[in-house]
């Protein structure tokens, strides 16, 4: 699945995709992943037909949200991609730095 770019607000973009692994090689143990595309990068999978193999660098960030001091926490956690490779006969794209990227310290 590949979604259409989402304006959040007058400064933030972002767009969702799904890579689908097979595991196995076959269809019997698939892996999904849920990748964020952020501000430029949101047109990395232009062109990106479902089928084709790419490669995805990405970061891993996580926030906690907690409505008030009386409801139960909850955890998110958002796969963000920084770089495809196109695996087939198209030339990749090219590399796009996230904006405001915080470094983790590990």
């Amino acid at each position: 699945m590949i979604g259409e770019v989402q304006q959040v607000n007058e400064r933030f973009t972002k767009r969702q995709f799904v890579l689908v692994d097979k595991l196995d090689g076959e269809d019997k143990f698939k892996m999904f992943y849920d990748f964020q595309l952020t501000y430029d990068a949101c047109g990395l999978v232009d062109g990106l037909n479902i089928g084709e193999e790419i490669e995805v660098e990405f970061k891993i960030f996580g926030k906690r949200w907690q409505k008030d001091i009386n409801s139960p926490e909850r955890f998110f956690t958002t796969l963000s991609v920084v770089n495809i490779e196109f695996l087939g006969e198209k030339s990749p794209p090219q590399f796009v730095e996230r904006k405001n990227d915080l470094e983790l310290p590990f």
